[in-house]
């Protein structure tokens, strides 16, 4: 027996939720990350992108063809971004959990 994924239906969709995707697509998470933030990110932390890959759990490959990352990824590396940059940097996203800014 096999089941029907379900897919997400617009209607699904709250009041919170909608602010969120929007707050996401101001601050443009899933565009800052191209090939160029990856490898900045990853020689400031001085690993390879297979060990990235294994911190946020998902490939970052995808960069190298210009497509874009899932935001799941796009978000972890935001925030390791952050957590790491932050202090060197002017370009970070210093919270992006800060919904009503």
């Amino acid at each position: 027996m096999t089941t029907k994924k379900r897919s997400r239906r617009k209607s699904d969709a709250t009041s919170a939720s909608l602010l969120i995707s929007c707050h996401y697509q101001k601050l443009k998470i899933k565009e800052r990350w191209d090939k160029a933030r990856v490898d900045r990110l990853c020689r400031f932390l001085n690993i390879t992108r297979y060990e990235l890959e294994t911190l946020v759990g998902g490939k970052v490959d995808r960069v190298d063809e210009g497509k874009r990352l899932p935001m799941s990824i796009c978000l972890i590396l935001t925030m390791i971004e952050t957590t790491y940059l932050g202090n060197y940097a002017t370009d970070i996203i210093t919270n992006i959990f800060d919904f009503a800014g």
